[in-house]
């Protein structure tokens, strides 16, 4: 894949015979001639072997569409360039693909993928035909298995490949070498590269009926050059940008096309194309088509575990509710209150009401854009927004019209959200010095923003103010004001608004707008100067002091919302009597007059009286996928199920589908033989953190013992303890610890002490099992699951390991055998139980070419999930690496010897580990969640993101395996 190999590319030298192939009024792609110094050792069936390996290994980045009505115009134009490239074995495939980015790539077999948000980027068919024509040349090239070939002879030291294994086989050992060996890259490699595929695709683009001046126009506005191209002045000064250079060397290249191939002869309609290209941005359906052979039974789990609600809202007129979870946004009447419908958008941030009432609108992750009317309740908008730039913050006008980006650059961009056009941008708003972008990387969240500014909408959309306000985060607190990072905007005027200076010290500390033009919130400097403010004078109106984080003025009422009170995430201030009048022990909060909206234990949403605090009505909201889930378990017979997310955990009966205890989230979970379920109830203003114990046979459910030790965590059917042996400081802990070192356990309240000690107990009775001091290096852990063993892990470089090592002449002999040992992993196991050690190996790593996400012990299988999205099966006995297979959830049936592993989102492969074949797939419709083996090993237990579970024949794959065999 070229994105993959951006990083360490290789000089090559090809010729295109630009115009020797192209006759007087005729349109013929350029003649390919390859330079006999191009070593490529894939033929056409090797290179279709490596494209394979390739797409397994990175197609967990990415969603696949599969859908022909969204495939088909990316096929279609494809091929019809196909036609015009030198002929090949190369099998074509083009996709459509789910990526926050506009962008189209290529791996090697011809496998060209085309991002939904480039389908929404481009203008015409000709403008996407011209990109995807870039990619074939590089296909037809064969950039990817020259590149490869490179690679394999350089880092592996080989000169030839056989058979499909052969290459899937070199091709992890590449992963796992990459980085032993520099190889030697030509600086123009990568752009040469590039102008090779633009010259083809313009010939092709033309040759198959396509404008080639919109291949041009495309790449212009892609890397808004804005039309500059460079000339030999500035090419001598290097002050050409390579985007220039690329778009004055396509403008050359059509400018040799004879008359006849500027000729556009072949194309659907302008309204065919923007109705399909409509149908992609606003393709909702990523479910894969289900297919799962030997299936014995699939239930839902009923009910279905209810994801936490983060975010709720009332409509300006009041009548609407939204209620929004990890995987979509509800929408509920107000009177009477009940349900309406349901948007699915796992990507989704916060959402909100148009000013008008009559539409929600939100953005994702991805810079996506959706506004859905609620009477049709179907969507009226859906726009892809791309920018230049990544962001590290944004925030979406309440009527859906501009989106704002805060760049990596330090840039404010203000978007407008139907044109993709850059309507206002201030350079260099805020930039970060380098302490302060370490730790933004490091606190970025899953979407990889950060609170940088308080970003606020006045409540009819006109105006948007941001000011930089100091942020803590766990590990230190680090705050910075700059006056210049702060700006009001007239967002329909599209002009800046001129803030009054104190105005200035509100908007650099929590606010919001009470009303239109006016802003409520704290004095930075002075708190006795904090209060209601006029907007943008800056005119006081009003003084009182308020502490929190964020505040919210609801659209009705003298009200405000204060985010987190002293006792509780949320409380509701009175801002008249000047008094908290409620407080809620969730975040997700809304109010519409005397009314609140809030969650219930239960799970439903309940409208209250703000007065007295009584329940008005309640309103039960439609199942959706799970959200995060803090612990699963299941029985080895497969008959039990237990599971919790932050706030809510249930067991569900697998035999009849009931579900016998719903309860209060919890940390940690174990089956004991006899059926019986151990669980970690965290601490609450009632209670102390306990692990209780449920009886699914006799419905009976209890508390077992408390635990108020630090740094204690269940794992499965232990309760481990990490002690520190002196006090430390902060500056004195592992600073050689970094976030690729194995981490089975969550880090969040789980501290790692150099000098320390492990103490081991029973779940059950909170004995001590077992306890030893770590004087050099405490060990990174993992529990196995259905075993007593326990995995602990240091990096080779450590006192601890080298100790080890020293004692050991199998480990010495086994160590010197080892290229690096500084990125190396030592890994000892012991019996959980007491302690005893079991077996000790060393997981070599090339230098670090991978590093261990997750391991476990299964029989003599050491099995390892790595970062290069694999699963790497070692012998225990040996210490040899047996076989890779590209992955994530994984499960081992030792009784068969087999195992299960999800190779790509929502699809599973079974392999025989007596031979690593691959003897069965199944294809679910949303991603896995859980994979595990009966105890007897007949059985597969799979349960999905959308709370289905499957039970499933493991030995007819075997079966159906000899037969296709024989």
């Amino acid at each position: 894949m070229k994105c993959f190999l951006n990083s360490f590319t290789l000089v090559f030298c090809a010729v295109i015979a630009l115009s020797a192939g192209v006759k007087a009024q005729e349109c013929e792609p350029p003649s390919v001639i390859f330079n006999k110094s191009a070593f490529n050792m894939f033929n056409f069936e090797q290179e279709n072997h490596l494209g394979d390996a390739m797409a397994e290994r990175f197609q967990r980045d990415f969603r696949i569409i599969r859908d022909d009505e969204v495939n088909s115009q990316v096929r279609r134009i494809g091929m019809a360039i196909v036609k015009h490239l030198p002929k090949s074995d190369i099998n074509y495939e083009f996709f459509v693909v789910d990526l926050p980015e506009v962008n189209a790539f290529t791996m090697a077999g011809g496998k060209i993928y085309v991002t939904r948000k480039l389908i929404a980027f481009v203008r015409s068919e000709a403008e996407l035909a011209g990109i995807i024509a870039h990619e074939l040349g590089h296909s037809v090239v064969r950039h990817s298995a020259i590149d490869s070939s490179k690679l394999f002879k350089e880092v592996l030291g080989v000169q030839s490949v056989t058979t499909r294994k052969d290459i899937f086989d070199k091709y992890n050992e590449l992963i796992e070498k990459r980085r032993t060996k520099t190889v030697k890259i030509g600086n123009s490699h990568e752009g040469e590269q590039q102008l090779e595929a633009d010259r083809i695709a313009v010939f092709a683009m033309a040759a198959a009926g396509y404008d080639a001046n919109q291949f041009s126009t495309a790449w212009d506005r892609l890397a808004q050059t804005k039309g500059k191209t460079g000339n030999w002045f500035t090419d001598l000064f290097g002050s050409t940008k390579p985007g220039e250079k690329r778009l004055r060397e396509i403008i050359k290249a059509i400018k040799t096309l004879p008359a006849k191939c500027t000729e556009e002869r072949s194309s659907i309609s302008k309204n065919e194309f923007e109705a399909w290209q409509s149908t992609v941005v606003s393709f909702a359906n990523l479910r894969g088509t289900e297919s799962v052979p030997a299936l014995i039974e699939k239930r839902p789990l009923t009910p279905a575990l209810r994801s936490d609600i983060s975010h709720l809202k009332f409509s300006r007129d009041g009548r609407f509710v939204l209620a929004q979870d990890e995987s979509g946004i509800t929408i509920l009447q107000k009177q009477p209150f009940k349900f309406l419908f349901r948007i699915e958008a796992p990507e989704a941030r916060p959402a909100s009401f148009s000013p008008d009432s009559k539409s929600v609108v939100f953005n994702t992750t991805t810079m996506r854009v959706e506004r859905w009317d609620i009477d049709s309740k179907k969507p009226v908008l859906m726009r892809e927004v791309f920018s230049l730039d990544s962001c590290w913050q944004t925030a979406l006008s309440i009527d859906g019209n501009s989106l704002i980006c805060y760049s990596r650059r330090g840039n404010l961009d203000i978007i407008d959200v139907a044109t993709n056009d850059v309507i206002f941008t201030k350079k260099k708003f805020y930039v970060p010095d380098y302490f302060e972008y370490f730790l933004w990387t490091f606190a970025a969240g899953e979407d990889g923003e950060i609170d940088a500014f308080q970003m606020e909408f006045s409540p009819n959309g006109k105006y948007f103010v941001a000011g930089r306000v100091g942020r803590s985060f766990n590990f230190t607190t680090y705050s910075s004001f700059s006056q210049s990072a702060i700006i009001g905007f007239d967002l329909i005027n599209k002009t800046e608004v001129k803030l009054d200076s104190d105005l200035k010290n509100i908007v650099s500390s929590p606010f919001t707008f009470y009303t239109d033009d006016k802003i409520i919130g704290q004095h930075r400097k002075d708190d006795d100067k904090s209060g209601i403010f006029e907007f943008p004078s800056g005119k006081r109106l009003d003084q009182f002091l308020l502490r929190g984080e964020t505040f919210v003025k609801p659209h009705d009422g003298e009200y405000l919302l204060v985010r987190p009170v002293s006792n509780a995430p949320v409380g509701v201030f009175d801002l008249k009597e000047k008094k908290f009048k409620i407080a809620n022990k969730k975040s997700a909060l809304a109010v519409f007059g005397d009314t609140f909206v809030a969650e219930r234990k239960t799970g439903e949403v309940g409208l209250y009286n703000i007065k007295n605090g009584q329940l008005i009505d309640a309103a039960l909201l439609p199942d959706s996928r799970f959200g995060n889930l803090r612990t699963i378990s299941i029985s080895p017979d497969l008959n039990w199920l237990v599971l919790s997310d932050r706030s809510r955990g249930a067991l569900w009966n697998l035999a009849t589908g009931e579900q016998t205890f719903y309860l209060r989230g919890f940390r940690g979970s174990y089956f004991d033989p006899d059926g019986r379920v151990y669980v970690d109830f965290p601490a609450t203003k009632e209670a102390k953190r306990q692990i209780g114990l449920m009886d699914p046979s006799s419905r009976q459910i209890g508390a077992l013992h408390t635990i108020d030790m630090p740094n204690t965590r269940q794992f499965g059917k232990y309760v481990i303890t990490r002690k520190s042996n002196k006090t430390e400081k902060a500056d004195d802990k592992d600073k050689s610890e970094s976030k690729d070192v194995p981490l089975v356990e969550n880090p969040d309240d789980f501290a790692v002490y150099r000098n320390g000690t492990l103490e081991i107990r029973d779940v059950s009775n909170n004995s001590l099992l077992w306890s030893r001091a770590y004087p050099d290096e405490m060990p990174r852990f993992g529990i196995s699951p259905n075993t007593q063993k326990m995995t602990l892990v240091w990096r080779m470089s450590s006192k601890t390991a080298k100790n080890e090592i020293a004692k050991s002449e199998a480990l010495k002999s086994l160590s010197q055998k080892m290229d690096d040992t500084d990125d190396d992993y030592f890994v000892q196991i012991v019996d959980a139980d007491s302690g005893n050690l079991v077996a000790q190996t060393m997981i070599e790593t090339g230098e670090g070419s991978f590093a261990i996400d997750d391991l476990f012990v299964a029989g003599d299988w050491l099995t390892v999930k790595d970062t290069r999205n694999r699963v790497l099966f070692y012998a225990l006995s040996t210490g040899e690496l047996m076989h890779r297979f590209f992955g994530d959830h994984v499960a081992v049936n030792l009784k068969e010897n087999l195992t299960a592993i999800e190779n790509i989102a929502g699809q599973v492969s079974v392999y025989d580990l007596s031979d690593g074949s691959k003897i069965g797939e199944m294809t679910f419709q949303t991603p896995v969640s859980f994979l595990r083996f009966s105890s007897d090993g007949k059985r597969l237990f799979v349960l999905t993101a959308e709370q289905d579970v499957f039970l499933i024949d493991a030995l007819k794959f075997r079966a159906a395996n000899r037969i296709a065999a024989n």
